[in-house]
This record gives structure tokens, C-alpha cells and sequence, in this order.
């Protein structure tokens, strides 16, 4: 089975993606298909973010993870409503 794994930050993107790639390294059974999307720092730029992850769903269905280390709770917000299941280090580490 092949999953599309984004890694969204608002930075670099160097933590959730080595957050992101931990937590994959234990299906080392699965395929995936890794998409780097930095610099989401406006609510402009998440909904650009959410519009190249749409650009997936045709392929991968419901087989899409999202990893998230935003800051701004709004721009956060807009980017948990993309398709597929939505992992965010803050919301999960620092609520």
C-alpha cells in the first residue's frame, strides 16, 4: 500500500520532517511517498498548501498523512481541513 506524506511548517521544515520520518521508519512495509511543503507562514500560503495536497487525493484516496509543525493556531486551522489524517506536533505536544 503507497501513502502521500506532507511535511507542513512554517519554517524549514527540518523538525516535523524528522519528527514525521521517526514515526514512518516503524512501516518500514509501506511505501511513501514524501512531499516537503515549507514556509506555510500566511493563511495564503496554507491555502496553497491544501491545494497541492487535493492534487493527491485522485492517486492516494484516503491513504494521505499529514504532518504539521505550525505555529499560528489560524494558519494551523486552515491546514486541518485537507484530506487525510492530520498529525500535528503542537496540538499533540503542547496543548
Amino acid at each position: 500500500m503507497k501513502y502521500a506524506v506532507f511535511f507542513v511548517s512554517d519554517s524549514t521544515g527540518i523538525t516535523v520532517e524528522t519528527f514525521g520520518n521517526s514515526l514512518l521508519s516503524q512501516f518500514k512495509q509501506l511505501d511513501f511517498e514524501k512531499v516537503a511543503i515549507p514556509y506555510v507562514s500566511s493563511v495564503a500560503r496554507a491555502q496553497k498548501a491544501i491545494t497541492k495536497i487535493n492534487e493527491y487525493v485522485d492517486e492516494y484516496h484516503d491513504n494521505i498523512l499529514v504532518f504539521s509543525s505550525l505555529v499560528d493556531p489560524e494558519i494551523r486551522h486552515v491546514v486541518s481541513q485537507c484530506p487525510g489524517l492530520f498529525l500535528d506536533y503542537f496540538d499533540e505536544f503542547l496543548p
